[in-house]
């Protein structure tokens, strides 16, 4: 009968694939019992998010299934291999229940701060180590987009914790041959730290542009640049345009409504609004067609269908509008007013 089980926590926007392979290779130790726990996607708006209440839910079902994983299980014991923000979500749940323990702790491709303490709880898990990789950027990325995360499973914490550090990518650690080598033994052997995978290389450094995302000035600095970019290719964007597209002043919308009027149809709506400077300014929304039209009154089914398929075939036309009346003897005539690119639409 196992003596101890393993907890599988997996991280966001997934339900842990790799769980499976996992389990199969650390109960090839028949000492150890392999147990999942799986929640819902996290998708990156809720890990995103800087308030803790978005990712409550989720922590809270994660700490559901460790107390019932414990609670059923009080003569084993109980330990636990987290990833991403499993490790974060783990974090968090041992901050909140300080009666809650385990024999082994492994994280890898972790998200929690760098600077967190993981010396609070010497009394309450026995071993803990931290796979890192140098080649992890995910760790960075989640550390640069909001507050509460850090960089851990790239580069380590700081205090407190054993680190282990390797060349895979955020889910290079569940390669068949990672997991034998390293993570069975961490579970199963006296020898808790040892790294056995052609993976670890001590030597190793993150690509250079790691430690620029890794540092808070760079993120204050992209911040600004992005935004002293927008706003240039803003005001950029307006000066191309034509009169008739813009927001203007009275005076000068009143200038363009003149030249514009010579090419264009009258506006069919005239909006208004206030700029952030508190000036009225106004902008019409234009027919952009050839100022060319033609109108016939008074024709019947037959005669405006036949000017409908020669204005539209002859003179890549279209019709604007229509109206139709019953006359005096009974008969409908029709109104029809069209577009055209010029030339010729004369009744025939």
């Amino acid at each position: 009968m196992a003596k101890q089980i393993v907890v599988l926590i997996h991280g966001m926007n997934t339900v842990g694939p790799w769980m499976e392979t996992v389990q199969s290779i650390l109960e090839t130790d028949p000492d150890i019992q392999v147990k999942h726990i799986k929640f819902d996607f996290l998708d990156p708006i809720r890990f995103l998010c800087p308030l803790k209440i978005c990712r409550d839910s989720t922590i809270n079902h994660i700490y559901s299934g460790l107390l019932s994983i414990i609670n059923d299980n009080p003569d084993k014991e109980i330990s636990v291999l987290a990833h991403s923000f499993g490790t974060y979500a783990l974090s968090e749940i041992l901050l909140r229940d300080e009666s809650m323990e385990f024999y082994k702790v492994l994280l890898c491709g972790s998200v929690v701060k760098r600077s967190f303490n993981w010396g609070l709880f010497n009394k309450r898990i026995k071993y803990i180590v931290n796979d890192r990789s140098v080649n992890d950027i995910w760790p960075v990325l989640a550390q640069l987009t909001t507050f509460d995360y850090g960089a851990s499973g790239t580069y380590g914490f700081t205090k407190s914790i054993k680190d282990r550090k390797y060349t895979v990518k955020h889910i290079g650690y569940f390669d068949d041959e990672f997991v034998r080598n390293n993570w069975l033994s961490f579970f199963s052997d006296n020898e808790l730290y040892k790294s056995q995978t052609h993976n670890t290389s001590e030597k190793a450094n993150s690509p250079f542009y790691f430690h620029w995302l890794h540092r808070p000035m760079f993120l204050s600095m992209l911040v600004v640049l992005s935004f002293f970019i927008s706003v240039v290719s803003y005001f950029i964007y307006q000066a191309n345009l034509p009169c008739y597209k813009k927001w203007l002043p009275s005076a000068e919308y009143s200038k363009c409504f003149g030249e514009t009027q010579k090419a264009y149809f009258l506006p069919q709506v005239v909006n208004g609004r206030v700029n952030i400077w508190g000036e009225d300014v106004y902008k019409g929304d234009w027919s952009t067609g050839p100022r060319y039209w033609c109108s016939f009154s008074r024709l019947t089914r037959k005669q405006f269908d036949e000017i409908n398929r020669r204005v539209v075939a002859k003179l890549n036309g279209a019709l604007l509008g229509q109206r139709s009346f019953i006359s005096s003897n009974g008969q409908e005539l029709i109104q029809g007013t069209w577009e055209t690119d010029g030339g010729n639409c004369e009744r025939d």
